[in-house]
């Protein structure tokens, strides 16, 4: 059964499509549960902390954020138990809000009015709305859910867990507010005093996090490359960063993004393009000669850039970060570029901003051609590692251009594998960019990781190859 109201109608300006509507719905409906102990079931399956220890009392985070997950709206691998013990406010799990509802994505909205004072003629829920209720004063709890239908007369519904006579707890389909019948819904139910022995809430106002960008959808490709990567990274354990796009153009494969790791290697490339900034501010014309003449260290920029790009030599690294160092403040840099998460020190950034950097080389963004073209060159020289990880995609391009390449082992205090290409097929360039690393929870060999990513490499060629 699908409610009829589900479709476009002036109370609901969600960006979300009719079939994401429906989707959305439906997806809610497969958690509703009418016992405590479906409840506890449905808790548990959500798997969002360990063992048998879900409860549905403290749910509705992980149930919030699951239905968005299973309606295709966010991230099929988003962490649940992130969304446990969420609190949004700042230095607090901000950042788990940041990653999932990126600003340039999501309206963000808070308030400190109560729940049953607000005005929702004003400003009324989307359907795909995901909300965080706070306390206040007089509240006993604080509460997560998702808007999962808007009807035709401007009621809001969600799917959550609560609380019930005789420590009962349930997941129902409930009403939130009935803009013309102002004391109807549960914001009116859980702000009553006379509630409290069951809960109350949403006394300090809320949040609201709502796309506000069109949510693409699978494509039946996508879809065959996600089976295929889930399956390599499932066998070879450890956690897994990875992003797949065409260059300006749409994500194909994404799995946490947004996420802070050590990148190993992988800054070497916006080491590079930041050496050459510093040379472009100066007014330095770049050229072969000037960089075979010039140097530090004792050696050449060419020298250092070729040991640092082409054969990933830390010494030449640091050599030219300290070179830079002189000239600039590299995080400065980053953050004026839009990588605030990108340092070199400390090797870290998130894949979303390896990518765009690695985006903005190819396209010739923050340096200027002669530049580009020096550092394209690098990478896309046939190396001794050429044969493992992504490099194993040139054995299937016609010409050396058509893949550039930069890989970030780290075996020493850390296990991980970090590999970015840029790869041409045809009229289309793909950046595959994929981090792996061992963690006790997830278990795995540097041979499991390095193999995985050759694997996950070829299972794009097979759906994206010509």
């Amino acid at each position: 059964y699908l409610p009829a109201a589900i479709a476009i109608h002036p109370y609901d300006r969600s960006v979300l499509t009719i079939t994401q509507k429906v989707r959305l719905y439906t997806a809610s409906q497969k958690f509703l549960a009418p016992t405590t102990s479906q409840s506890v079931q449905v808790a548990q399956s959500l798997e969002f902390v360990g063992g048998d220890y879900g409860h549905p009392s403290n749910m509705c985070g992980p149930l919030a954020i699951g239905i968005l997950r299973d309606a295709g709206l966010v991230s099929p691998y988003v962490d649940l138990s992130e969304f446990w013990i969420l609190d949004p406010r700042p230095g607090m799990n901000d950042d788990v809000v940041e990653r999932t509802f990126p600003r340039d994505k999501y309206f963000w909205y808070q308030t400190s009015t109560r729940i049953d004072q607000f005005d929702f003629n004003i400003f009324p829920l989307y359907t795909g709305d995901f909300v965080y209720i706070y306390a206040g004063y007089y509240g006993t709890f604080e509460h997560i859910l998702t808007v999962t239908r808007v009807d035709e007369t401007g009621r809001a519904y969600t799917t959550t867990n609560i609380r019930r006579e005789n420590y009962e707890y349930f997941i129902e389909e409930l009403l939130l507010y009935d803009p013309n019948n102002p004391g109807e819904g549960l914001f009116n139910y859980w702000t009553d005093l006379s509630n409290t022995a069951l809960g109350i809430t949403g006394f300090g106002g809320f949040s609201l996090w709502r796309p506000i960008t069109p949510i693409p959808e699978i494509t039946n490709q996508q879809q065959d490359l996600a089976l295929a990567i889930d399956e390599i990274v499932a066998d070879a354990g450890g956690n897994w960063n990875t992003l797949i796009k065409e260059v300006g153009g749409d994500t194909i494969y994404a799995r946490q993004t947004n996420v802070r790791i050590h990148t190993a290697s992988l800054t070497k490339v916006p080491l590079a393009m930041l050496f050459f900034h510093v040379l472009e501010q100066n007014g330095i014309e770049i050229t072969m000669g000037f960089l075979e003449s010039s140097g530090a260290n004792g050696r050449s920029f060419a020298q250092l850039l070729e040991a640092m790009l082409v054969n990933s030599e830390d010494a030449a690294a640091q050599t030219l970060e300290n070179w830079v160092s002189e000239w600039v403040y590299p995080p400065d840099v980053f953050t004026a570029w839009g990588f605030p998460s990108t340092q070199l020190i400390l090797q870290g950034s998130t894949m979303q901003e390896i990518v765009r950097l690695f985006e903005s080389l190819y396209i010739g963004e923050l340096i200027g051609p002669q530049a580009r073209e020096i550092i394209l060159n690098y990478l896309s020289a046939d190396t001794a590692s050429g044969d493992r990880g992504l490099g194993t995609l040139r054995a299937y391009l016609p010409t050396s251009g058509d893949l550039y390449h930069n890989r970030g082992p780290l075996l020493d205090d850390r296990l991980l594998v970090a590999d970015v290409a840029i790869v041409k097929i045809g009229g289309t360039v793909y950046i595959l960019a994929f981090f792996a690393e061992a963690s006790e929870r997830l278990p795995t060999t540097y041979k499991d990781l390095d193999g995985a990513v050759t694997k996950a490499g070829m299972a794009f060629w097979d759906v994206y190859g010509e």
